[in-house]
């Protein structure tokens, strides 16, 4: 997900994201805002962080907001990434919707994109979602599809996310929460 704190939760509209032509020059600074639980798997951690510091367009800084304290193994883990770090601490266990709070609090860009501790990143995802963001003012959130793999293999199911908002409804026999 892309995050714009800056707009006003006015006027949003979903649409697909294509690959520009040619990406918007230059790209504005973004960061990386990542909730972190102090449980995390070390070998996973290690992967999405490779997956984001071999982006097309770099980010200027990865926001760690821990729910609770680092362990070291997760800590030596961050710093062998190479990615300028800024990292956030509490001594007790607050939830995602805390951590996120604080560390979107933390965040000095205008832009900042969401990375979970278990995502793998294709290459290009800042670039097309910063792009397409630019390209279209409007939006304030943008998320993206999902593929997830298996323990050992590609891709084993796709999530997609609705294109439009009528799209997005509860099915039948659900009931809205």
């Amino acid at each position: 997900m892309v995050v714009d704190p800056h707009v006003e939760s006015q006027g949003l509209t979903t649409s697909p994201v294509e690959a520009p032509a040619t990406s918007p020059a230059p790209l504005p600074p973004y960061e990386w805002l990542m909730p972190l639980a102090p449980w995390a798997c070390t070998a996973t951690l290690a992967e999405v962080l490779t997956s984001l510091a071999a982006q097309t367009w770099p980010a200027h800084c990865l926001v760690v907001s821990v729910d609770g304290l680092l362990p070291d193994q997760l800590h030596q883990v961050l710093l062998a990434s190479g990615i300028p770090l800024r990292i956030l601490e509490v001594p007790e266990w607050q939830g995602t919707g805390a951590v996120l709070a604080r560390g979107l609090l933390a965040c000095r860009s205008r832009w900042v994109l969401r990375a979970d501790a278990g995502d793998i990143s294709d290459p290009r995802r800042a670039e097309l979602q910063l792009g397409h963001l630019l390209q279209h003012p409007h939006l304030a959130v943008l998320g993206t599809q999902l593929g997830e793999r298996g323990a050992h293999g590609p891709s084993v199911v796709v999530r997609r996310v609705p294109l439009s908002s009528g799209a997005a409804s509860v099915g039948a026999g659900e009931k809205e929460r």
